[in-house]
Order: structure tokens, then C-alpha cells, then sequence
């Protein structure tokens, strides 16, 4: 039975098939590494021409191309006529379409948003609850990484459908701080001294011009809004020195600081028992 086993397999190991298998394997091995050359150079021709994530889809684009031409190209040298590799690729492609129309959507709200340009890699970006940094913009979902070390992945659809904020577009961005004083203070000392601390802090931008107004009087303080602005890069510097900054300066400029008071009224006596210990 072996001695069958290997004549039947002798003879359809031919010459023909033999020199077809080394083709198809010595195309498969020059042709992986040429591929890998290839995108390199054309993503350093058109780097300078390209965002980031214009050039991480280019990237992809062409890695896929050279990939599909080497496969046809093996394929070819094991006798799969092209023809019939289209047709098949057709036929599959259909297949796939009706059972991906979701991936369908996204592909096709990832070109709209790639076009927008509503954001880029590296930006902070919001969407509902999630905020983090983009990693990286797909033709399918964008990724993301949280300030937590969480990997988020983004579907394309669910961004184009969603109200989306770029918090680090623009170069530079708006701390707002809310302070309260007591009623009994001056405000237009107190507005002068607030103003002094901006000047001192070295994260704060004197241009724009910062804000202080007086925004509402609450149940226990007159409450004072500050808006000072700063590099994006100093935000959360500034979100924290400034408070520290007032905080130092009304102890020691005595300002209160008020906290909510309660006042209690009792109607009529108030039973108490005092009880000796013997």
C-alpha cells in the first residue's frame, strides 16, 4: 500500500509541478520583502505631502496593493488563471458586502471624516463620556487611549453621528475658575488682588486678557469668575497652581472664604436630662 501511496505520488509530483512550486515559493520570498522596500519608498516620496494620518492610511493602502499583486502573482506560477481569480474575488466580495454593511458604513463615514479633518492624530478628543489621544484614524474606527491607560476603539459611524470636541485644536485654552467671598468683602479689592495673582502666575497669558467678573450671589458668598488663558500644554499647570496661588494670597490678605451657614429655631423647650454618676 505505501509502495502505491508513493508511485501515485510520484507521478503527480512532475517536473512541471516541481518547477511551478519553486516559482510559486521563490515569488513568495522576494516578493514579501520587495513589498515591505517598496512602501517605505513611496511613503518617503509623498511624506511631506501627507498628515499623519493621511500617511498611516497610505501606508496601508499600499501595502495591500503590493500584497494582492504578489498573491495573483504566485498564484499565477501554480496555474490559477486570473480570470478565474476575479470572478471568484467577485463572487466572495458580494458574499462579504451583504454579510459587512456596518463595516460598509464605517468605511465610508471614516472618507468623510478623513476629509473633515476634524481632527488628527495625537489630538485629545471627546466623544459622549470618552475623552483621550488619538492613536490612530483607520478607514473602520479610530483609536483611542484614555488618560487612565485604557485602549478605546472608536466605530467611524458612532463619530460621524455624535457630537465630537477637539480639546486640544487650538494652541491655546481658557482655565475657569469659580471663587466665592464673603459678602462683607470689597470686591474691588478683592477683584485687584485676583488680578495680581494672574499677573504673578508664569503659566497664564496676559493676552488675551484674562477675565474677572462678578458672576452671581449665591446663599453664602458672592461668587467671582475667573477665565485665564494658557498654552494647551500648561493646562492643567495652571488649573492647579492658580487655585493654590488665591488660596495663599486670601489667608494672607485675610479674605474669607465663606461656607455655607445654617441657622436652627427651635420652637418651645427643649427637654434636657442630666443624669449624676454616683
Amino acid at each position: 500500500m505505501n509502495i502505491l501511496n508513493q508511485f501515485q505520488f510520484s507521478d503527480w509530483l512532475t517536473s512541471d509541478r516541481i518547477s511551478a512550486l519553486v516559482r510559486f515559493l521563490l515569488t513568495l520570498i522576494i516578493g514579501i520583502p520587495l513589498m515591505k522596500i517598496l512602501t517605505k519608498v513611496f511613503i518617503k516620496i509623498i511624506k511631506n505631502y501627507l498628515t499623519v494620518q493621511s500617511e498611516m492610511l497610505a501606508k496601508r493602502f499600499i501595502w495591500y496593493i503590493l500584497l494582492i499583486m504578489v498573491l495573483v502573482s504566485a498564484l499565477n506560477q501554480l496555474g490559477f488563471k486570473l480570470s478565474a481569480l476575479l470572478g471568484a474575488a467577485g463572487i466572495f466580495g458580494v458574499a462579504i458586502g451583504f454579510a459587512s454593511q456596518t463595516s460598509f458604513s464605517n468605511l465610508i463615514s471614516g472618507m468623510f471624516m478623513i476629509s473633515e479633518k476634524s481632527f488628527s492624530v495625537g489630538d485629545i478628543i471627546q466623544v459622549g463620556n470618552t475623552v483621550g489621544i488619538v492613536l490612530s484614524i483607520d478607514l473602520l474606527s479610530v483609536k483611542l487611549r484614555t488618560f487612565d491607560n485604557k485602549f478605546v476603539r472608536l466605530p467611524n459611524e458612532n463619530l460621524i453621528k455624535s457630537e465630537l470636541t477637539n480639546i486640544s485644536r487650538f494652541p491655546i485654552r481658557r482655565v475657569d475658575v469659580m471663587v466665592g467671598v464673603a459678602y462683607h468683602e470689597d470686591l474691588n479689592n478683592v477683584i485687584n488682588i485676583l488680578n495680581d495673582v494672574i499677573r504673578q502666575n508664569p503659566y497664564a497669558l496676559h493676552e488675551p486678557n484674562p477675565m474677572v467678573l462678578v458672576d452671581s450671589f449665591g446663599d453664602s458668598s458672592v461668587n467671582i469668575k475667573l477665565g485665564i488663558w494658557t498654552q494647551k500644554e500648561n493646562f492643567l499647570n495652571l488649573s492647579n497652581s492658580i487655585r493654590i496661588n488665591i488660596h495663599e494670597r486670601f489667608k494672607k490678605e485675610k479674605i474669607e472664604i465663606p461656607f455655607p451657614y445654617r441657622t436652627l429655631t427651635f420652637s418651645g423647650e427643649i427637654p434636657i436630662k442630666i443624669e449624676k454618676n454616683i
